[in-house]
């Protein structure tokens, strides 16, 4: 809906809640001493009157003014708009119909978000404006009846942007001078350039060259090193440069001289962001040699997964296969089985059901390639999961004794409620695949009653892009090819600040990407990170995001030149890697720092240490992440917003980083770092404990003796000494976790280790224990059941 429009909306509702609150006040002021003791209770207010007043006080003299026309005033563009009219005299159960029945006066095309918006807005109002004195349960219970009267489609926007992705940016001028280098100089000239050679090496080496004798070539190479790094630098083609003016900059992280000023002149500062356009730089990778060693197409089946396109990540995408599809009999055909898409399929299982022999419910997981039983290597293999019936839950539980967890106190499930199962999954050829079942769908806030072992997974990427682009847009990018050839550039982004000189004073935002086609040995080195901009100190993540729209343009795929062939270059970014802070902010959460700090579980803050705690029961879903968000979008007065950030661990903001990938999944889309947790987290503090609490003053001294003596591996370095603990860098962290297991093998024993210490281990990892813990992780009663089970 046009922002236009949708304004005009807030406006008519605006003036419907003036208008009640005005009657509701005269009531009151009407209302005779015994009447008053039958109002409702007046609601808590926000401790902060001077930026929440009080809404009666606000409003105590709402009926002394002409409403239509003071309200009028306060903007101009409703001059002959008779939507906000018509939302003024709605009847209570009336409001969306109204609103329909006005737009059509006005030839309006957006009736059907036009009147959603205006039900949820509705209810939320109503809420919050009529019903006093509820509880903070009641609260809860209506935003979750709101958020599940919308519809989820409802949120997503099909199609791609009609937005230029290059406007918000100029290309920055590169001049470029033809020198007539021939293929031997600008290679020795890049050889020179890359393997640092020295002045006096390079006039060296000219003198070697000319025992050749008369050699054009030679001749014709420049006696200084600088000129010939000059002539290359010029010659060599650029990637395009562009950049993103004035970009509003926060005054409270910059040096004090920049606050001076900016106070002094009552402007905001600002500062170009300059970054390398993407679309031009991926484009040139696409039509070089570095794609003999690319991985394009479908995702590889293997038991070991050791690459990015081993991950179900990559096979459970539609933008990762380059338009390799299965397709839909009958063959040949054009209807391409998508992952997430709802089948109907035959197969030889355990857990059939014996009333339908020859066909079952299921979901398509992935696509992928290569070897499982009865199949050949290159073949296509469907990853699918069951969708079972209540009647076959009951039959599973009772005949085969699975391990099917479900409420002991209410464990009657529905014959006709289906159920999605991750497990077992089923491996099915394309041509058992007998059609889509496109009038089935998801219900994720229904309260299901059953669970399975493996609850909950992250929803497949595939049903996320086509709830996001649209099926048909799908279809005729990367199955009808109708913006040309296509292929898929998988990349992985890292986006994290870092400070200039060693302190965070000065930060700025870098954002690298790097090519999730190359194998794992090339993506990872430092050559191929590809840096796309440094974000100017003092400016918001937000906004230097906004700018980097061609990222965006290549995560749903753009139309470019490659060698001559017009081309649909697609790089999806299937997963953001950053630290822990980093990985909160792209997630949309709080900071660790929260009561709920962690991103893939509501864990509070006074649980964190408990080792029994259920985070498969109490995990963070993207689909809930997404509900919670849009309710909370939804909320009018900025307390309430900041309580129920607080209350579910969100944070007010969406994520910046959603601007350039709006279809990836908000949790597993946000893998951890390894680095930063296991090395410079668990491992450091492994190291602390061991040196402060586990060892003896006397074995400490002992220890570094053998730390010292202690041989390494080839090439590695060696570490500095366990008293510098505390300025170990990754890497040292890392050997030292390897070090560590051999030396306490061969070298600790009982007589190093603190008695309380030993008391303390004996307590808490006593063979009773871990029984006592296994146990209650096994019959922990499901609390949220929405967030665990996936029903039809």
């Amino acid at each position: 809906m046009p922002r236009a429009l949708q304004h005009r909306a807030k406006k008519a509702i605006l003036r419907r809640q003036l208008r009640k609150r005005a009657a509701k006040k005269r009531r009151r002021e009407e209302a005779s001493p015994e009447d008053l003791l039958h109002l409702p209770i007046q609601r808590p207010r926000h401790a902060d009157t001077a930026e929440t007043p009080d809404d009666d006080i606000a409003f105590t003299h709402a009926h002394h003014f002409d409403m239509d026309h003071d309200f009028d005033d306060l903007d101009g563009d409703s001059d002959d708009w008779e939507l906000a009219a018509a939302a003024t005299d709605l009847n209570e159960g009336e409001p969306s119909q109204a609103l329909v029945d006005a737009a059509i006066e006005e030839d309006h095309s957006e009736l059907q978000a036009l009147a959603e918006y205006q039900y949820v807005a509705e209810r939320v109002e109503n809420h919050d404006d009529e019903v006093e004195g509820v509880t903070g349960d009641d609260e809860e219970e209506a935003a979750d009846e709101v958020i599940v009267a919308t519809p989820w489609q409802a949120y997503h926007g099909f199609g791609e942007d009609a937005i230029d992705p290059f406007d918000a940016s100029e290309s920055v001028k590169q001049p470029r001078t033809a020198h007539g280098l021939s293929d031997f100089a600008l290679g020795w000239g890049l050889y020179c350039m890359v393997h640092g050679v020295s002045r006096k090496q390079y006039a060296t080496q000219l003198q070697l060259f000319k025992l050749l004798g008369p050699i054009d070539k030679i001749n014709r190479l420049p006696e200084s090193l600088h000129t010939l790094k000059r002539h290359v630098r010029e010659s060599i083609p650029h990637i395009d440069l562009r950049v993103a003016e004035d970009l509003p900059l926060n005054p409270k992280k910059l040096s004090s001289s920049r606050q001076v000023t900016a106070m002094m002149t009552g402007e905001s500062p600002r500062q170009d962001l300059f970054f390398l356009n993407p679309v031009d730089f991926l484009g040139r990778i696409q039509g070089s040699q570095l794609t003999a060693n690319m991985h394009y197409g479908l995702a590889d089946l293997v038991d070991s997964p050791t690459e990015a396109w081993h991950s179900m990540q990559w096979a459970g995408s539609v933008r990762t296969t380059s338009g390799d599809f299965a397709f839909y009999p009958p063959l040949p055909s054009t209807n391409p089985i998508f992952p997430g898409d709802i089948v109907d399929f035959e197969f030889m299982a355990v857990y059939r059901d014996r009333r339908q022999r020859t066909r079952d419910l299921g979901m398509i997981d992935c696509t992928t390639n290569n070897v499982v039983d009865q199949a050949q290597e290159g073949d296509i293999v469907l990853v699918i999961s069951r969708v079972l019936r209540g009647s076959l839950i009951k039959k599973i539980v009772n005949d085969h004794k699975i391990v099917i967890k479900t409420n002991p106190t209410d464990d009657d499930v529905a014959d006709d409620e289906w159920v999605l199962s991750y497990n077992p999954t089923e491996f099915v050829p394309p041509f058992k695949v007998r059609r889509r079942r496109d009038d089935i769908g998801f219900d994720y806030a229904f309260g299901s009653k059953v669970s399975f072992p493996d609850d909950p997974l992250p929803p497949v990427p595939g049903a996320l892009e086509v709830t996001q682009f649209g099926r048909d847009s799908l279809i005729r990018k990367f199955v009808l090819g109708q913006q040309g050839q296509v292929r898929s550039l998988p990349c992985l982004n890292f986006n994290d600040g870092f400070g200039l000189y060693r302190t965070m004073t000065k930060s700025i935002m870098g954002c690298y990407l790097q090519i999730a086609a190359m194998p794992r040995s090339e993506h990872t080195r430092q050559i191929n990170v590809l840096p796309v901009t440094l974000g100017p100190h003092g400016a918001s993540f937000n906004d230097v995001m906004k700018a980097l729209a061609p990222l965006k343009a290549l995560d749903q795929g753009i139309t470019v030149d490659i060698n001559g062939i017009a081309t649909m270059l697609c790089a999806p970014i299937i997963a953001f890697t950053g630290d822990m802070p980093q990985q909160q902010d792209n997630s949309g959460c709080l900071g660790v720092a929260a009561n709920l700090g962690c991103r893939n579980c509501r864990v509070t803050a006074n649980k964190r240490g408990d080792l029994d705690f259920d985070i498969l029961n109490h995990t963070r879903a993207h689909v809930e992440m997404v509900r919670l968000r849009r309710a909370m979008e939804d909320m009018q007065q900025k307390y309430r917003k900041q309580a129920f950030s607080t209350k579910h661990g969100i944070s007010l903001e969406r994520p910046a980083v959603q601007q350039v990938a709006p279809a990836l999944d908000l949790i597993g889309g946000r893998p951890g770092d390894a680095a930063h947790s296991e090395f410079s987290g668990i491992t450091k503090m492994t190291h602390q404990i061991l040196l402060d609490a586990a060892l003896k003053p006397d074995s400490v001294v002992a220890y570094s003796k053998v730390l010292r003596r202690m041989p390494f591996p080839p090439g590695w370095t060696r570490i500095q000494s366990p008293y510098n603990v505390l300025k170990y860098s990754l890497r040292e962290h890392a050997q030292w976790s390897v070090l560590m297991t051999i030396i306490s093998l061969l070298w600790l024993t009982d007589g190093d280790l603190k008695r309380p210490f030993v008391r303390a281990i004996q307590g808490v990892f006593s063979q009773a224990h871990l029984t006592r813990a296994s146990a209650t992780s096994t019959d922990t009663v499901k609390s949220d059941p929405p967030s665990i089970a996936h029903p039809i």
